[in-house]
């Protein structure tokens, strides 16, 4: 049952990551895994209060970085994850180097 759960927030992160980030699917992907309410406090930016005004920060961010989002590559996988997280090198954006 644990594993289930595991694995839905996985597949949930590389949803929102990797298609609601990498393809700024701000209005699909990205809110779908938000709530309406949602509180995002953010690299020491000004905490955002809701959907609507974490996706208006985030197409800002996007826009000061050039209008593409910094791309995230795939997560780890599962498996990687039970190895620990010294297994896989795919942790870091595309802007983190």
């Amino acid at each position: 049952m644990q594993d289930d759960q595991v694995d839905r927030n996985l597949k949930g992160t590389d949803d929102l990551d990797v298609d609601g980030w990498n393809k700024a699917d701000w209005n699909g992907v990205f809110a779908h895994h938000h709530t309406d309410d949602v509180l995002v406090d953010w690299k020491g930016q000004e905490p955002t209060h809701g959907v609507i005004e974490h996706i208006d920060a985030m197409k800002a961010c996007v826009q000061a970085a050039g209008g593409t989002p910094p791309r995230i590559p795939a997560h780890p996988s599962a498996s990687d994850q039970a190895s620990g997280p010294a297994s896989s090198g795919n942790s870091k954006t595309a802007a983190e180097g």
